[in-house]
């Protein structure tokens, strides 16, 4: 069975996609999904088999819809998965009113640079140079 290592959320295909190929090439298992599409890692996080747990989880925060904030809510408060590292990819600086139930948590302000996003990896997966 191939398990998830890396789940991306974005309600943006080509962002999923872009993220998903960088992680690929770097022998990562990803799982792609959007929040629109009922968040499939919701029933997943609920419902997935024993070590399917991701080791980080990536989210794409888009502020005039609060679906990317529900995720990161719902997703934090899943079994086994208060403790995941997540990655908010958000368009600007958030309050730390926002951050702070979501701890472990770190995030990058958009435009995505995939260099810091992948440096973020690393760090929260404690690799160097990968």
């Amino acid at each position: 069975m191939d398990v998830h290592k890396i789940w991306v959320i974005s309600p943006d295909p080509d962002t999923r996609r872009l993220i998903g190929l960088n992680l690929n090439k770097r022998g990562f298992g990803v799982l792609e999904t959007s929040p629109q599409d009922g968040l499939v890692p919701f029933g997943f996080a609920q419902d997935r088999p024993s070590g399917a747990e991701p080791l980080i989880i990536i989210l794409d925060v888009d502020p005039p819809d609060e679906a990317g904030w529900e995720a990161a809510s719902v997703l934090r408060q899943s079994p086994g998965l208060q403790e995941t590292p997540m990655i908010l990819l958000l368009p600007a600086a958030p309050t730390a009113r926002r951050l702070v139930p979501l701890q472990p948590v770190r995030w990058l302000e958009k435009p995505l640079d995939m260099n810091a996003l992948l440096a973020l990896v690393r760090q929260s997966l404690g690799q160097q140079g990968t």
